[in-house]
């Protein structure tokens, strides 16, 4: 009996002891679990603040991409104003200068009705003036043709001059060369 007493109390000791580890074991998961928690709570917030700071910057660059929509058609109302103006201003010039070639064909008609008798020299001066004229014409709707495609690239001023140095290189041939 002393024995199976003695195996009890070592049974008993055995016991407490698997308590105590069992108790400090509780304590160490119940640390760690808290210990996890805040972990979990920080990544939650790490996350948020991510997140936050994410949509504050895709609200950033949609208010950036905005302006910057706005300034782009505010730039091409201003060149479509100045294209259309600078146009307009040049179909003004062509109708001039068609009411001239028009005028000059009348004064060439009435030559040609006064000087039909002149011969070879008189249709040669008209050959190189109709000539001239048509190289104007020409040249004339070329420019056009070129303006109209390098307008929205080059300054207003720059296109009215380009306007006026193509109209007076075709007098000063026309006036050199033509007759």
């Amino acid at each position: 009996m002393a024995a199976l007493e003695a195996e009890l109390r070592q049974l008993k000791e055995s016991q407490q002891t698997l308590l105590k580890e069992i108790a400090a074991l509780n304590v160490k998961f119940r640390q760690e679990y808290v210990r996890l928690r805040e972990l979990l709570v920080d990544g939650k917030l790490y996350q948020n603040c991510i997140e936050y700071k994410a949509s504050c910057l895709f609200e950033q660059e949609a208010v950036e991409l905005s302006s910057l929509e706005q300034e782009l058609k505010a730039f091409e109302g201003q060149m479509r104003y100045q294209v259309n103006d600078a146009l307009s201003e040049l179909e003004e010039y062509v109708g001039k200068i068609s009411e001239k070639t028009h005028s000059v064909d009348i004064i060439i008609s009435e030559l040609e009705e006064a000087s039909r008798k002149r011969g070879f020299v008189y249709l040669a001066k008209q050959f190189c003036f109709r000539l001239f004229l048509f190289i104007m014409q020409i040249t004339i709707m070329t420019t056009i043709t070129a303006y109209r495609l390098i307008s929205p690239f080059i300054e207003t001023k720059i296109r009215q001059l380009a306007t006026l140095l193509g109209i007076c290189w075709c007098l000063y041939w026309y006036f050199n060369n033509g007759l």
